[in-house]
């Protein structure tokens, strides 16, 4: 099988096994209140009828989510009248606590994104070492910074909205260094 074949592949599985399960957790985000996001965004396990551990949380302990969980409390993020993603996420990463990293703060930013209805992202977050690796084995280019355009990862990319762009290629990060 050649190398588009295997990329075509691996978008197919990703849309049937786990886009569903994003797109799910977006749609009941937007229908939960910011406290109550707020609280299962910054829980290592899921709440609401999202009972999985997330696995981005495994090596994050206790301490600094529930700190990050009162601090996002009293930042009133609910008024702060964000008008893009990258902007929440600024705010978000801003409020800083040890222990929390870029995936912790692009998963919160996702939640109480679709929350607060502000339009999801509109380009790849480059959220671990991981997601930078899959870009460049894709593009054939270093990837600098924290985002980049779907479309200057790989054209296949071109029908799936940014953030399950971002979960693929770290979902599939074996796999695409494998190609």
């Amino acid at each position: 099988m050649n190398f588009e074949n295997n990329i075509q592949n691996i978008i197919k599985a990703y849309n049937k096994w786990h886009a569903p399960l994003l797109d799910g957790f977006i749609e009941y985000f937007k229908t939960e209140n910011i406290n109550e996001v707020i609280r299962f965004a910054t829980k290592e396990k899921g709440l609401g009828p999202f009972f999985l551990k997330n696995p981005h949380y495994k090596h994050i302990r206790h301490e600094p989510l529930k700190k990050k969980y009162k601090l996002l409390l009293k930042s009133g993020i609910d008024k702060k009248g964000f008008k893009d993603f990258n902007s929440l996420y600024d705010f978000i990463k801003d409020i800083d606590v040890d222990g929390i990293d870029i995936v912790i703060n692009y998963d919160i930013s996702l939640a109480i994104g679709a929350s607060l209805k502000i339009p999801l992202p509109t380009q790849v977050y480059l959220t671990s070492t991981e997601v930078k690796k899959s870009a460049k084995k894709l593009n054939g280019k270093r990837t600098n910074g924290q985002r980049i355009n779907k479309e200057d990862i790989h054209p296949a990319f071109k029908d799936l909205k940014p953030y399950h762009v971002e979960n693929l290629l770290c979902i599939y990060a074996d796999a695409i260094q494998n190609l």
